[in-house]
């Protein structure tokens, strides 16, 4: 017998079961099985037996199957024989426990949605339940693959730090967000309205804007458009996030919807808010620099500089942008060899010595720089190196050694005219002594006259040599500058002719100094004089003076060599003159050296003024111009101590004694002890040579 034919007599057999629906029960392409009150399967329908293969054997009870009874069929079916109907049940994958005993090679487990439904009779009593199930086998391993994707996407974004959100743009339409982007906003899931007001809510008070017309260019767009913005999570921290978001259009079924990746960037831009500070650092330290700093490339065209290393080369910024400076039009011929070395040594390295060469300016005069440089980065692709102008470093080198020949002749100078001025002293003693002798002769007194004379004027010469050598005895009193200047006012106006004007400007309230007397008015008599035969025809001398407090700043600048910074009273010496010439100028200190012709100047007058100003602890600086004039400034330091009045009685008013006092002579030289010797014996004095 066929399986329909079979099942139609089952079903025949079943009383209360109308005609109708015994039909449509075999038609139905819906799997469908009927279960009495004993759970007992009573018969079932051929889709049944397409979709599981086989029915139930007559021992088969569904009330002893735990498959059924853990899976909510065999409540159900009791809830449905009590009337109540019709029951769905969740979808299960669902394999029956009596296909095991039956040989179908198609029996698989599969998804099934289930519907019960109580079959009454006549009378209203449930006599039956009818089971229809559905094969949702393909639905669910669709879903299922559906929520694997979903856990991946998740898991995805998870590791990258991103959350993705989707915005119903119909009016009303809510926000959804993934897992991951309530994670980067620092909510719970579910803990949000949906609402675009309430995702404003969570942006920065400031930045809201920026999201506004963030989200107007995204809906005006055909393409992704990136905002970066902050937000405020509930615990009050702030954090950058970077919304990419995009307008899917809707069609008759779907909306139109906004689709959007968040991530959270807040490392990322403090990085870039560290590394923006790092390079307004280098920025500000390269700007500002007193060394010359430039990048170039290693064919030498230079593309950045500061400003120090335009004001070394005088080129402008506009000659840099112009790309008009080039490492190679520095140098000059001589130095290139010198530029090939550094380079094979930045070749072979990651940087090159500094060593010294010279540039050549943009107004084609030469300045001596010490230069260095390495890669900038790993690329080898750019050079940065630093100038550094020598020009002040090798004239304070000009001056030292200058300074130290100018010690060395000193030292020649002072030991000469030491010994010399013992000679002329022993030579003018026994002059004096011959005067004495010859008061009867008037023509041998005269010659005697002219020699003591010349020895006089050659002792002058040898104390001027002595004030350069720093070796002639000082008597050094605090003083007023002032003070000296007016007493020679009316003498040094007597010096000068008619046609030089003389003007005295004379600070008030200046510090006392410590200085020789005598020695600083030579000084002042030597200036005036050089400045007197320095005007041609007519001209003007000034004679200055004021406080200076310098630092050590000021005596880098102004290249003083004194020994420490504080207060000074200044001389100053100017006149309107012809001036020096640039290239005099390292020698006018040096003993016997003068521009004037020949009979008209010793060349001891400047020595002296810087003898004897080094000597007091001051020094002296000039400036002069070919045709302009030439001051000479003397830097004394002040002197805190009470100033010294002059002591009475000189030499010439002393008395000799009565008494033959005893006298200790000392004199290393043996004609001069000699002579000292018998003039003091003569006058009465007792002698004992030491």
């Amino acid at each position: 017998m066929r399986p329909v034919d079979d099942l139609r007599a089952r079903l025949g057999a079943l009383p209360g079961l109308v005609p109708l629906l015994k039909d449509f029960f075999l038609a139905s392409p819906m799997p469908l099985q009927i279960y009495g009150p004993t759970g007992r399967s009573l018969t079932v329908n051929q889709a049944f037996l397409d979709l599981f293969g086989a029915e139930p054997p007559p021992e088969y009870c569904v009330f002893e199957d735990s498959v059924a009874i853990s899976t909510g069929y065999v409540p159900a079916m009791k809830r449905a024989f009590a009337g109540e109907g019709p029951i769905t049940l969740p979808v299960v994958w669902y394999s029956p426990k009596w296909l095991k005993n039956v040989d179908i090679a198609h029996a698989n487990t599969v998804a099934i949605e289930t519907i019960i439904y109580p079959i009454r009779n006549g009378a209203g009593a449930v006599d039956y339940v009818a089971f229809a199930f559905k094969d949702a086998t393909r639905e669910e391993n669709y879903l299922k693959a559906q929520r694997e994707t979903q856990f991946l996407l998740e898991r995805a974004q998870e590791v990258a730090g991103t959350g993705s959100w989707i915005r119903d743009l119909s009016p009303g339409g809510k926000i959804s967000w993934s897992r991951n982007e309530y994670k980067i906003l620092g909510l719970a899931e579910g803990e949000h309205g949906g609402t675009p007001e309430d995702f404003l809510s969570i942006v920065h008070p400031e930045d809201r804007g920026i999201v506004q017309k963030g989200i107007e260019a995204v809906l005006g767009a055909a393409h992704p458009i990136t905002t970066q913005f902050r937000i405020l999570r509930p615990g009050g921290e702030t954090r950058w996030v970077q919304e990419t978001a995009e307008v899917i259009p809707g069609d008759a079924v779907n909306p139109s919807r906004m689709i959007g990746v968040t991530k959270d960037i807040t490392d990322e831009r403090r990085a870039e808010d560290l590394i923006r500070a790092s390079e307004l650092r280098f920025r500000s330290l390269f700007d500002s620099a007193i060394f010359g700093y430039f990048v170039s490339h290693p064919n030498g065209d230079v593309t950045e500089a500061n400003e120090a290393f335009l004001a070394i080369t005088g080129y402008s910024r506009e000659d840099l942008q112009g790309g008009r400076i080039s490492w190679k039009s520095l140098t000059p011929s001589e130095y290139a060899e010198l530029d090939e070395r550094a380079l094979r040594q930045l070749s072979e390295g990651d940087h090159c010595s500094a060593f010294e060469k010279e540039f050549v300016r943009k107004d084609g005069t030469r300045i001596p720089v010490l230069v260095g440089g390495s890669w900038a980065g790993d690329g080898k692709r750019e050079i940065i190196a630093f100038a550094h102008d020598l020009r002040d470093q090798k004239r304070l080198e000009q001056q030292f050694h200058q300074a130290r020949r100018l010690e060395s002749i000193g030292r020649l100078a002072g030991g000469v005219a030491h010994d010399f001025n013992n000679i002329l002293g022993i030579i003018l003693l026994y002059v004096d002594d011959l005067r004495n002798d010859m008061l009867d002769s008037a023509g041998r007194r005269d010659r005697i006259e002219s020699i003591s004379k010349h020895v006089q004027r050659a002792i002058r010469l040898t104390k001027q040599l002595l004030a350069f050598g720093r070796r002639q005895p000082r008597a050094p009193r605090t003083v007023q500058l002032n003070s000296i200047v007016e007493e020679m006012r009316e003498m040094l106006r007597r010096l000068l002719p008619e046609n030089i004007g003389l003007e005295f400007v004379l600070g008030q309230g200046l510090p006392f100094v410590k200085v020789d007397v005598s020695q600083l008015e030579q000084v002042i008599l030597n200036l005036v004089s050089n400045a007197r035969d320095a005007i041609d025809e007519s001209g003007q001398i000034r004679i200055l003076t004021d406080r200076a407090h310098l630092s050590i700043g000021d005596l880098e600048r102004l290249r003083l060599a004194v020994a420490h910074p504080g207060d000074f009273v200044r001389l100053s010496v100017s006149d309107t003159g012809s001036g020096i010439d640039a290239r005099l100028l390292p020698h006018i200190y040096e003993p016997f050296f003068s521009t004037k012709e020949i009979g008209k100047g010793t060349g001891l007058g400047l020595a002296t003024v810087y003898g004897v100003v080094r000597q007091s602890g001051g020094d002296v600086r000039v400036s002069t111009e070919v045709g302009r004039g030439t001051t000479f400034d003397l830097y004394l330091p002040a002197d805190a101590s009470p100033p010294m009045p002059l002591q009475p009685g000189d030499a010439s008013t002393a008395v000799r004694p009565k008494a033959s006092p005893l006298v200790l002579l000392v004199e290393d030289q043996p004609e001069l002890r000699k002579l000292m010797r018998d003039i003091l014996q003569e006058g009465g004095y007792r002698v004992i040579e030491a």
